[in-house]
């Protein structure tokens, strides 16, 4: 038997089910259980599993308000819902459907049946999550791109607010691009460009801060809980990353290729919106860009 190891997530009261399917699977997926319907949305949240396996006929809160929950969190949302549970009615297999499960079985099951069906929406995940990652990702340096970056930013920033720490934006501009391009070429543009984001990332410590293309030479980094005096301390090694990189440009400043930065942050205490970190970075990079370029500003 091939193992696949994906996680799953049983949300069951009945001990003995679940017994039955950690042995059933435990060669082949990561089981983790919940028998408590009230903190199994918080759970799946934490564990992102690819597939949940959800009774209905649950105490204190019942399957469907489970399903509603997780299907109403943007982070859960797009796991996918096996409902197993001893109801029998077809209109708990409709209703179930209608909110989003991707399957209805009804105990007891044949573990085989029921094998092949988990097997047919893990694949199904896998394309998704696949497709979905080429969707976020930009096709020339292989980091996020301004879709993936928007929802990032959006993200890190509500964990920011929820444990009220510091967050910071760098938007990063590469020096007279268009006219690296008039005179070397778009194959040799394309080549500067990776070994920028080759050089930026490896500047990067945490798995938290985020590189990712804006649009065009332009790129912004996503830097949670972390201060202006972080930020401007990055900013400086990303900006010596790239001088020491020795990239020739015959209009750039000194005959070489550089970056002038802007950077926001938003404070632990309260600030600005997502979108206006942004508007606030541009504003900033823009200054750089007029004081002479290879330059980073800040408040």
């Amino acid at each position: 038997m091939s193992v696949d190891r994906s996680k799953i997530v049983i949300v069951d009261d009945e001990p003995r089910f679940v017994e039955s399917l950690q042995t059933l699977f435990r060669d082949r997926y990561e089981i983790l259980s919940t028998q408590n319907s009230r903190t199994a949305t918080e759970m799946v949240r934490a564990e992102q599993p690819q597939l949940i396996l959800l009774n209905l006929n649950m105490p204190e809160m019942d399957g469907y308000h489970v399903l509603w929950q997780i299907k109403q969190n943007r982070e859960t949302a797009d796991i996918p819902i096996i409902v197993v549970t001893g109801l029998h009615e077809v209109a708990d297999e409709t209703k179930s459907l209608r909110m989003g499960a991707v399957d209805f079985i009804t105990k007891p099951y044949h573990p085989e049946i029921l094998q092949a069906r988990i097997d047919n929406q893990l694949e199904l995940k896998r394309q998704k999550d696949f497709f979905k990652d080429l969707s976020y990702e930009d096709y020339l340096t292989k980091i996020p791109n301004r879709r993936s970056f928007n929802e990032i930013l959006e993200r890190e920033y509500r964990r920011c607010r929820r444990n009220h720490s510091c967050l910071s934006l760098l938007m990063i501009d590469v020096d007279h691009f268009k006219k690296y391009n008039d005179i070397y070429g778009h194959v040799a543009g394309d080549r500067c460009l990776k070994r920028i984001v080759s050089a930026m990332n490896q500047q990067l410590r945490r798995p938290s801060d985020r590189l990712a293309r804006f649009g065009g030479e332009e790129f912004a980094c996503v830097l949670p809980e972390t201060d202006s005096t972080g930020a401007k301390t990055l900013a400086i090694s990303l900006q010596q990353a790239i001088l020491n990189l020795h990239m020739v440009h015959a209009e750039g400043i000194k005959h070489r290729v550089t970056v002038s930065i802007g950077i926001a942050t938003s404070e632990a205490s309260g600030g600005c919106e997502a979108d206006q970190l942004i508007g606030t970075a541009d504003r900033y990079l823009y200054l750089a860009k007029n004081q002479g370029r290879n330059t980073i500003c800040c408040v």
